[in-house]
């Protein structure tokens, strides 16, 4: 699996199989506990019950999650959630490759918003998601306010009546009772309409409001104390996975057309630092097998990013973003 060992850590939980929430799961996420440390055990608590349940919903579900990761939300205040804990994610998020060739796109920072430190791996790309708060539990496809890939090609593909009849044809695999929220309102997928959908693409385009389609099932539903619930809660995951793949960008649903600014950005990258070298340059290998070896600058090609080596009496073709000045 890629990504880092705080990513992985994330999804990390004590073992052991799901059992149930309880009371105090949900009162754990008390508008009052929020901003403090003293509630974290009782968070991490309730995170472990989570996170229990996201790994057994992998395991019935790994064929359709494909390659998407799954990741546990922070139980402590922090940056990152800007000091407060509203509620627990347990996310499916694309992998860590794509999500490092996204990187770029992602850097910028708008001081105007309100979200300038929503910097959580689950407020930057959309997400399928199980999150436990106090009112209750969610299970659907989440898309922050700070996603802006996802934003934007949601926004893109919806400005077209074709794809905006699409979606109300996923709206209507949905399971009963599932909703449309966007920032403080929400509306059942049953009642929305060809043109409230095309009114989504603007507002997509504003990082102000949370925008998610899920099932939402209330604190005093049996079901969620019981060991059982893992096998709901996948088959509601399920349903919401085919609608995920429609609107989360991809490079094959790129409506947004991101392909053609990633591709921008990696050419400028790999001219910039072909810009440091000149043949006869000393250098050191980076990565591969020949990691850590130095070597003489025969050739570079800034067009293609390769540059030709002379290790010993052998040469070589390196990619130039994995050398360094020896």
């Amino acid at each position: 699996m890629s990504g880092t060992f705080k990513d992985a850590f994330d999804a990390y939980s004590s073992g052991g199989p799901f059992e149930g929430f309880g009371p105090t799961d949900f009162e754990a996420y008390q508008p009052k506990k929020w901003s403090s440390n003293a509630y974290t055990l009782a968070r991490r608590k309730a995170k472990d019950k989570l996170l229990s349940l996201g790994h057994a919903v992998t395991k019935r579900l790994k064929d359709q999650l494909g390659p998407r990761e799954l990741h546990g939300s922070d139980e402590a205040p922090t940056v990152a959630n800007g000091k407060k804990v509203e509620a627990q994610w347990a996310f499916f998020v694309r992998d860590g490759a794509v999500r490092q060739k996204l990187k770029p796109l992602l850097g910028g920072t708008n001081l105007s918003s309100g979200h300038l430190f929503d910097i959580a791996l689950h407020q930057q790309h959309a997400c399928l998601c199980l999150r436990l708060e106090e009112s209750g539990f969610a299970i659907g496809f989440v898309v922050m306010p700070t996603a802006k890939i996802d934003r934007d090609n949601i926004g893109a593909k919806l400005g077209a009546p074709e794809h905006r009849k699409g979606l109300l044809g996923l709206f209507q695999e949905l399971p009963e009772g599932a909703r449309v929220v966007f920032g403080e309102a929400s509306s059942e997928v049953a009642s929305i309409s060809d043109e409230e959908i095309s009114s989504w693409s603007t507002r997509l385009g504003k990082a102000e409001d949370r925008f998610a389609i899920e099932l939402f099932m209330p604190k005093t539903d049996a079901r969620l104390g019981e060991e059982s619930f893992v096998e709901h809660a996948s088959n509601v995951l399920l349903q919401f996975i085919p609608l995920a793949d429609y609107l989360a960008w991809s490079e094959a649903n790129d409506a947004a057309g991101l392909q053609l600014t990633l591709k921008k950005s990696a050419d400028e990258k790999t001219k910039a630092t072909a810009e440091k070298f000149k043949k006869g340059d000393r250098v050191t290998i980076l990565s591969g097998f020949f990691a850590g070896q130095g070597g003489f600058l025969l050739e570079l090609d800034p067009t293609t990013g390769k540059a030709k080596i002379a290790v010993g009496p052998a040469s070589l073709s390196v990619d130039v973003k994995d050398l360094k000045p020896a």
